[in-house]
């Protein structure tokens, strides 16, 4: 069922296991929420998220701190799927650990504002990237965003892929 016009906030969340872990997770059609204030830690061997938005819109994530650690696709906050017009703003956010790790990951996302995130901090092996666009993720803002990518190859700062077009990319500092 569609969850809307709800606050998650002031939450500490942790969660542990072999795969799949997320820390929030808003799915079909789950719009204009406040996700605000959370501290979130994910921590497993593959597919750790800590905010996982899924054809979800219109939603406001602000002012959160979130670690998200284990071997692979370990993203901090992931929109996919047509969760569009969504603004992300002023988070602190950590991912990593091995391989293939995102700050922020849009598949199939369009319209969002991602903007004023002090840290973005990726750190692995290789792969890793702090604000990845994939697979027509267009017209997005991303702006005034301070990101760190460190392994030893194939680390982005910011990556558009595959058909992502018409973003605003300015004042980011990687």
């Amino acid at each position: 069922f569609p969850v809307t016009i709800n606050t998650v906030a002031g939450n500490s969340l942790n969660t542990t296991g072999n795969t799949n872990n997320h820390g929030i997770r808003l799915t079909l059609l789950s719009n204009y929420n406040t996700i605000a204030n959370n501290t979130i830690s994910t921590n497993g061997n593959d597919s750790n998220l800590g905010i996982y938005l899924n054809a979800s819109s219109a939603n406001n994530i602000t002012n959160n701190t979130i670690a998200t650690n284990g071997t692979s696709n370990n993203d901090a906050i992931a929109l996919d799927n047509y969760a569009d017009n969504s603004t992300i703003t002023q988070n602190k956010i950590s991912a990593g650990n091995n391989t293939l790790d995102d700050g922020v990951q849009l598949t199939l996302s369009s319209g969002n504002t991602i903007t004023n995130n002090n840290l973005i901090a990726i750190q692995g092996a290789t792969g890793n990237t702090g604000i990845a666009l994939n697979i027509t993720s267009t017209n997005n803002n991303i702006t005034n965003n301070t990101i760190f990518t460190n392994g030893s190859n194939s680390n982005f700062g910011i990556a558009e892929l595959t058909y992502s077009d018409n973003n605003t990319i300015r004042n980011n500092i990687s």
